[in-house]
């Protein structure tokens, strides 16, 4: 999508038609965990459905970025992200107080399908707050030789090589990330390993 989203003037238009489709998938979950229960079905609706949310919110990242250096003054974009980040923190440990309740209420599918759509609806806020900000106009792009998405693929080896700092931001990036391979994992052989009941995940929620 970078090629893309480099030649738009606008950046809106993009995260208003993508981010309701990367949310879906939390509600298609909920939806298949709590009518469906455990199962093969399942197990491969809430796989599949990981993976567009990732994928697609990935696509939409570029314009969510480019919208922050459009809209958010240079000096403040420092205070911004502290913002965000403590806000974040914040709303995520009042949210995961719920989680340990839940799922000793509802333990199995039900319980985290409740969770899938407590997710969803966040994430809808989210959305519509985003969707309040006004995007000012910018000038148009000084026209560019188009390249399609084979050439911008084949191009990639020679960017990563030549730029030093990219290839060690990349690497950096790939390594805080993979944390989150483990992270459901260890939550079920905590549990197991400790004796305890599904609502503790609440607990380990809130520590992470």
């Amino acid at each position: 999508s970078a090629h893309w989203l480099d030649r738009q003037r606008h950046f809106l238009p993009a995260l208003r038609t993508a981010l309701p489709f990367s949310r879906l998938p939390l509600l298609v979950i909920a939806l298949v965990l709590w009518f469906c229960g455990s199962g093969m079905l399942s197990l491969w609706v809430v796989v599949l459905c990981s993976i567009l949310y990732g994928v697609i919110g990935g696509l939409s990242v570029g314009a969510w970025q480019q919208l922050i250096l459009r809209t958010v003054r240079t000096d403040q974009r420092p205070s911004l992200f502290a913002t965000r980040y403590l806000a974040s923190n914040i709303l995520g440990l009042g949210v995961a107080s719920i989680v340990g309740p839940i799922l000793t209420r509802w333990p199995g599918t039900h319980g985290y399908a409740l969770l899938h759509l407590v997710a969803f609806v966040g994430a809808m806020v989210s959305y519509r707050v985003l969707m309040a900000v006004r995007e000012p106009n910018a000038a148009a792009h000084a026209p560019e030789p188009r390249r399609g998405f084979l050439e911008n693929v084949r191009g990639l080896p020679a960017l990563f090589a030549g730029d030093r700092r990219l290839s060690s931001y990349l690497w950096a990036v790939a390594l805080l990330n993979s944390q989150f391979l483990l992270m459901g994992f260890l939550a079920v052989h905590a549990i197991d390993t400790l004796h305890q009941s599904q609502g503790y995940v609440g607990a380990l929620t809130s520590a992470q």
